[in-house]
């Protein structure tokens, strides 16, 4: 069996656990398809408080948002506290979210493009994976 590039970054991916936070219930659906399609162990939420609850009560490698949830402080402390720790991966390129505090931000276009996600996703775990290696 050949294992090309694609296929490699596809398994690279699997068992990879991220949160996907949109309001949007349409590109939600889309994205969180194309996530466990890449055999990612995905959960959604649609709100601020879901999204400052979840990132609070558990760890993920990444968080998909669109940054427009981000405007509410609660959520926005809750990513920044776990940000050190997490891929964080910018689902709106608006003005407003361009002034949010947030680390390291990674930027995707919607509606998410497969082959662009898988790459995003799999340069975030890489970088996760580093600072792990380095850290005592």
């Amino acid at each position: 069996r050949i294992i090309t590039r694609y296929l490699a970054n596809e398994l690279y991916l699997k068992g990879m656990n991220v949160l996907l936070a949109d309001a949007n219930p349409i590109e939600r659906k889309h994205t969180q398809d194309v996530l466990s399609g890449f055999g990612i162990d995905v959960e959604a939420v649609e709100t601020a408080e879901a999204l400052a609850e979840r990132v609070g009560a558990r760890e993920y490698e990444a968080v998909l948002v669109d940054s427009r949830l981000l405007t509410e402080s609660e959520a926005t402390y809750q990513v920044e506290v776990s940000n050190a720790r997490l891929g964080l991966l910018d689902m709106d390129r608006s003005d407003e979210s361009a002034s949010l505090p947030l680390r390291a931000r990674e930027w995707i276009e919607r509606p998410v493009e497969p082959s662009v996600l898988r790459e995003k996703l799999v340069m975030i775990r890489r970088k996760i994976e580093q600072r792990r290696e380095v850290a005592p």
